[in-house]
């Protein structure tokens, strides 16, 4: 939009756009999707379902949209309402973590980006969302991505794309048209297979933790034994309403009995908001499917999982905090279990936010962190 002067324009041009994405995203777009899914049906028939394993190949190729996109990706940092926003920090978990996961997580020994789809010839092909933003293929029809397929088919390469949120359409449509076409799988973070089948999703493999594969936790492991660290409670505030409404409801309760509630609303530079998790006691963030998304989805809705663990609870189980969320079936096959690994938020809601003794506290915050530790390390199946 920079070639637009002036600013009355621009304002015209971005409202206009905005107006029209609506409209693709929440109508278009799930009037298609039942279409989608026998395409991709009939296109999975003639592919072949390759999922991450450790030592399964030598090379592999990530692609972006420049080939300067990974070193951006770095050292950009975005800007909301005039302050430095914690959302920030989702520059540095795509690109750059994929390559950490493919090298550290399925130990593949030649890792590189390109931006030439015709010059891929690595043995597998890896994208992430950062691609797919950059060709605004829900607005195109998907055409961008359909002659995406075709020049990967050609190259004999499998697909394997890192999948975030698993019900926007916008993004879920044009991996679902690659990997359809060119096999290989869409790796979840947050959802599990049985959940992105049931939506319609073609090949899907995890849930698998890949933007804190052991090559990026450093960036939120705490030294910091449990007991030592200060009476912080860390509660996510944005994204969804009802994350704000629990902040509401108890944080003067729980700062009247000592804690000192932080909620996080991108107020935050990325380096304050990891050394705020790496000295906070308590994490607390909803696993619920965003509201916005559940509005989106319309008539679809029926078919997604109303769970989704985001990328702050994991953050919180890798910095050894407690964490406290939302019973779900994400967590549960990874192998956490509530009281044991974490705590139930629906449950501490019906309590009253009255939190156990430090003593339980502090052995579900171990075990939370043990047991995630344990799950990076393993490699996967």
């Amino acid at each position: 939009m920079s070639f637009i002067k002036n600013s009355k324009a621009r304002f015209i041009y971005q409202y206009i756009y905005n107006r029209v994405e609506f409209f693709v995203i929440t109508y278009l777009l799930t009037v298609s999707w039942p279409l989608f899914i026998k395409y991709f049906t009939y296109k999975t028939n003639k592919s072949v379902p390759i999922s991450p394993r450790t030592n399964m190949f030598k090379s592999a190729t990530i692609l972006c949209d420049s080939l300067d996109t990974p070193e951006i990706q770095l050292s950009k940092v975005w800007k909301k309402r005039g302050v430095m926003a914690d959302s920030s920090r989702f520059s540095l978990l795509h690109l750059k973590a994929a390559k950490s996961w493919a090298e550290s997580t399925l130990k593949i020994d030649y890792v590189e980006f390109s931006s030439d789809l015709n010059a891929i010839e690595s043995d597998v092909l890896i994208i992430t969302g950062d691609w797919l933003k950059s060709k605004n293929a829900h607005l195109k029809f998907f055409i961008p991505i359909f002659r995406a397929a075709r020049k990967i088919k050609k190259c004999n390469v499998p697909v394997w794309f890192m999948q975030g949120d698993v019900y926007r359409l916008e993004t879920i449509i044009p991996a679902s048209i690659l990997v359809a076409n060119c096999g290989g799988a869409i790796v979840l973070q947050h959802a599990t297979k049985s959940e992105a089948s049931k939506f319609g999703i073609p090949f899907p493999f995890g849930p698998h933790i890949w933007t804190l594969n052991p090559g990026n936790q450093k960036m939120f492991r705490s030294h910091i034994n449990w007991r030592n660290r200060e009476q912080i409670i860390i509660m996510a505030a944005s994204g969804d309403n009802r994350r704000q409404e629990l902040h509401n409801k108890f944080a003067n309760q729980l700062e009247s009995s000592g804690w000192k509630v932080l909620a996080t609303n991108h107020q935050y530079t990325w380096e304050e908001y990891k050394l705020i998790n790496k000295k906070s006691k308590i994490n607390v963030n909803t696993s619920l499917l965003q509201e916005v998304v559940v509005e989106r989805l319309r008539f679809l809705k029926n078919r997604a999982s109303k769970y989704t663990v985001t990328h702050r609870v994991f953050e919180g189980f890798c910095s050894g905090s407690l964490v406290v969320t939302n019973s779900n079936p994400i967590l549960l096959e990874l192998g956490f279990h509530v009281n044991e690994h974490y705590l139930d938020l629906d449950q501490l809601i019906l309590n009253g936010f009255q939190f156990p003794s430090d003593k339980i506290l502090e052995k579900v915050a171990l075990a939370g962190g043990s047991r995630f530790q344990d799950l990076m390390s393993s490699q996967p199946e």
